[in-house]
């Protein structure tokens, strides 16, 4: 774990010194231009780097470096360098979000600044405001698409006896625990999704029948995808669209399901550092990242669905408003004890 941490910092402070040393030097016969250094998600570096990032140094007269890595190792960075930050903006899972709230890393957002936060949906405007939602992978039941040719019309898919051993479902651990227990929740209930992601008693006592199930407990989506296509498993819960989507796209025989219920958003989380080099350039680019042409990259090239309502939706991107969101800080505030309680009553 130290030689991790020590690897992210000596990565980070090399490509913020690269930053630096080109504010330094600027090119000869060029004006000088402004850095901004942004830290996200790896698995949509390409979009960013082609679609993203050009038309924003066009527009600010900037350049844009972009770190590409898990939320968990941008804020191993992010506290490495607290008092002199690099990072001007970061993109994050919103339980890193809370963990970087409460240490004081971000700071929170100025509507007068940006402007367009007038313009999401209301629940994408994070904790009064500390973060936002730039948009909302929707996550649900992955399946093979020749083992459940009618899809998954309900959570309960899961517990159908027809999937004995072809079920996965995600750690205890994994960002998408949260969505399978509100889904059990709902089903013991019988209460609306949104309402019974806090009936925590109930989602283990339904979640604990599923074993006859349970082919794998999982941590990767790689993992979940590579068994869906091959048919050793059929149903894989808790799977996003700016990953299911990708490999459908590309001829493997899975799908994302569409359950009565409803769906969930994946937490996609945008924020500015506390003390941001950069803070103006930072402003703008959260900024820009709520107006439709972004938002419109991200649902035409990721399948995510856009938090802006006037973005048009392409054909397989869910309405945000349709999206169950999550209760982060609830989770924040249980997850210890979850992990206890799956590891002694659910894991195999």
């Amino acid at each position: 774990m130290t030689r991790s941490i020590r690897t992210d910092r000596r990565r980070f402070l090399t490509l913020a010194a690269a930053g630096t040393a080109a504010l330094a030097s600027p090119a000869i016969g060029q004006s000088r231009r402004r850095d901004l250094i942004v830290g996200g998600p790896a698995g949509q570096t390409e979009v960013m780097r082609e679609h993203i990032f050009p038309a924003f140094e066009k527009k600010y007269d900037c350049r844009v470096l972009y770190d590409g890595s898990s939320s968990l190792e941008n804020m191993k960075k992010m506290q490495a360098v607290k008092d002199r930050p690099q990072f001007s903006v970061v993109l994050m899972d919103d339980p890193v979000m809370i963990l970087a709230q409460d240490e004081g890393l971000i700071e929170k957002l100025n509507p007068a600044n940006i402007p367009n936060m007038s313009k999401i949906v209301p629940n994408a405007i994070v904790r009064d405001g500390w973060w936002l939602s730039y948009k909302w992978p929707r996550a649900s039941i992955a399946y093979n698409t020749k083992d459940a040719p009618n899809g998954t019309p309900s959570w309960a898919a899961l517990w159908d006896p027809a999937y004995a051993k072809k079920v996965m479902i995600p750690s205890v651990r994994a960002t998408q625990i949260p969505f399978i227990l509100a889904a059990a929740a709902h089903l013991e209930t019988g209460k609306p999704i949104a309402e019974a992601q806090f009936e925590i008693d109930a989602a283990f006592k339904k979640l604990a029948t599923i074993k006859p199930n349970l082919l794998l407990v999982y941590n990767g989506s790689a993992q979940v995808a590579n068994l869906l296509e091959t048919g050793e498993a059929t149903l894989g819960a808790g799977m996003f669209s700016s990953y299911t989507l990708f490999r459908k796209r590309d001829g493997a025989p899975i799908d994302l399901g569409h359950p009565k219920e409803g769906s969930f958003a994946m937490p996609s989380g945008i924020a500015k550092i506390a003390k941001a080099p950069q803070p103006e350039l930072a402003d703008a680019f959260i900024n820009e990242c709520l107006d439709v042409p972004f938002q419109t990259v991200w649902a035409e090239k990721l399948y995510d669905s856009p938090t802006n309502p006037l973005v048009p939706l392409p054909p397989g991107v869910a309405d945000p408003k349709t999206l169950t969101v999550i209760d982060w800080g609830f989770v924040a505030q249980h997850r210890n004890a979850w992990m206890a309680r799956f590891d002694r009553e659910i894991a195999i």
